[in-house]
């Protein structure tokens, strides 16, 4: 136990609990942010913020281009990448950016995709974004603290330990394209879309249709040189988040058939929307 968390938890019980009249609420943050770095790096802890998400947020629109870029204006010409729906985990598609100076990206983003398949009526899509080190490898964050951790550094955590308890590997957004109808009334931010869930719009082989995917909030710090990877594809197998909690779905039951298609450029203005702050 961390003594001034539990100090800190007697203080909240006091005031909330038993009706003590102390200082808890005027000197606690409505909010307390932490920024994660990724790799062998303790997180950057207990930074106030006024509220969530925050109020100066610069939400960047950031389009899927082509040689696998991320780039700031939609490409005019029409182009796309397909994945194998059934691989396991590895068979994705990817696009990358780098910042060259310091940046931090904290809140709510959202991707908007343009897909299709030749192979069957339906498709289940994951989105990643995962951080990427000066020299492109892929980025985790421990979730306990390296100086209370059996292996203080990720190179010992044995393959089998590797779930999401303990190694975040990035924020996730899942969609069935026969679900992707959106009710805007109900959105509780414009980078999380409600989707009802009430009926099933099926498609036709390759027509395109446009998915708004919600993707969990985020909160990471990147140094220049670093960078941010967008991940699509269309196996449960390629986050650990979930592949380590839900039993294995047998090849028939699926509805990912054969190959999916990412459409961007032109028509198709594929993209991601990212909470770029300072704080």
């Amino acid at each position: 136990m961390i003594p001034e968390s539990n100090a800190e938890l007697l203080e909240f019980f006091d005031h909330y609990l038993h009706g003590k009249e102390n200082d808890f609420v005027a000197k606690t943050p409505k909010v307390r942010w932490a920024l994660l770095q990724g790799g062998d790096r303790d997180a950057i802890e207990n930074i106030p913020i006024p509220d969530f998400p925050l109020p100066d947020t610069d939400y960047r629109d950031l389009y899927l281009g082509g040689d696998g870029k991320l780039v700031e204006s939609a490409p005019g010409a029409a182009s796309s990448v397909s994945y194998l729906s059934r691989g396991d985990g590895k068979d994705v598609v990817s696009f990358d950016i780098r910042f060259d100076q310091p940046t931090q990206l904290v809140g709510i983003p959202k991707a908007v995709v343009y897909m299709s398949t030749d192979d069957h009526d339906d498709m289940n899509v994951y989105v990643t974004l995962k951080k990427l080190d000066k020299d492109g490898n892929t980025l985790q964050h421990m979730t306990i603290p390296r100086a209370r951790a059996l292996a203080p550094s990720q190179a010992d955590i044995e393959p089998k330990d590797r779930t999401s308890l303990l190694l975040h590997p990035g924020s996730l957004g899942v969609l069935r394209a026969s679900h992707r109808h959106v009710d805007e009334r109900k959105n509780v931010h414009p980078n999380w879309p409600w989707h009802p869930h009430s009926h099933e719009d099926k498609l036709a082989p390759g027509e395109v249709v446009r998915l708004e995917i919600g993707i969990w909030a985020m909160g990471w710090q990147y140094d220049a040189g670093e960078g941010l990877r967008v991940e699509i594809g269309g196996g449960h197998d390629m986050n650990h988040e979930i592949r380590h909690f839900t039993t294995r779905f047998p090849p028939e039951s699926t509805l990912n058939k054969g190959r999916h298609v990412v459409h961007f450029g032109g028509e198709f203005p594929s993209k991601v929307i990212l909470p770029f702050v300072s704080i």
